[in-house]
Formats: structure tokens, C-alpha cells, sequence
């Protein structure tokens, strides 16, 4: 089981998009271009969910997305 609060939880790109009610092609693209911090450990792709929320704070605050 998950724990929701944990201040290091990853999320796949698949999750991270749910969150941002965007597009997966749209996280892969800010992936791709440095916008959107994530790791590869293996084959999976993975974004720190403080990382996202940091990104969309600053992107609903003018940053433009």
C-alpha cells in the first residue's frame, strides 16, 4: 500500500499526467525539454510528485506552460 503523504513519492508519467489533467504526450515534453525533472531507473520514466507540484505552482503563478 501507498503512502499518499510521503514527501518523495514517484510518480509514473501516466500518474503525473492524471494529476496535471494533461496529456501524457504533454509531460514527455516537458520531460524532453528540461521544463519537468524525472529518472529512469530502468525502463521506467518517474517524476518526483514535489517536483510536479513545484513545476505547476510556478506555471499557474505566470510561467506559463
Amino acid at each position: 500500500m501507498r503512502n499518499e503523504s510521503a514527501p518523495n513519492r514517484y510518480l509514473l508519467v501516466s500518474e503525473a499526467a492524471e494529476i496535471a489533467r494533461a496529456p501524457v504526450e504533454t509531460i514527455r515534453h516537458w520531460i524532453k525539454t528540461g521544463r519537468l525533472r524525472s529518472m529512469r531507473p530502468g525502463r521506467v520514466r518517474l517524476v518526483r510528485e514535489s517536483d510536479l507540484h513545484a513545476f505547476l505552482q510556478e506555471s499557474a503563478s505566470g510561467g506559463g506552460l
